[in-house]
């Protein structure tokens, strides 16, 4: 009884869209070329360089990597003069 309420869906619900590529020759479809963007100079100096280096980073408790490596540093050198 509830098969005679159900619309007739096809077997595959993309049926329509094989059957269309099936239609259509290849020769009509021709590759799209792909535009890739290109940044700026200063773009990728400016974050690489400055924004990186500056921001801080939750990995390194909430310091900057350069602020980071200099504690880092210090850290290990009176580490060194204590072991000696």
């Amino acid at each position: 009884m509830t098969s005679a309420l159900r619309p007739p869906f096809p077997a595959q619900p993309l049926a329509w869209l094989v059957e269309f590529d099936q239609m259509v020759k290849p020769d009509v479809w021709e590759p799209v070329a792909h535009v890739v963007y290109e940044e700026p100079e200063g773009h990728f100096e400016y974050i690489e360089v400055f924004y990186n280096r500056s921001r801080r980073h939750s990995t390194l408790g909430y310091s900057s990597p350069v602020r980071f490596f200099e504690d880092w540093i210090s850290n290990n050198a009176d580490q060194q003069s204590k072991a000696a």
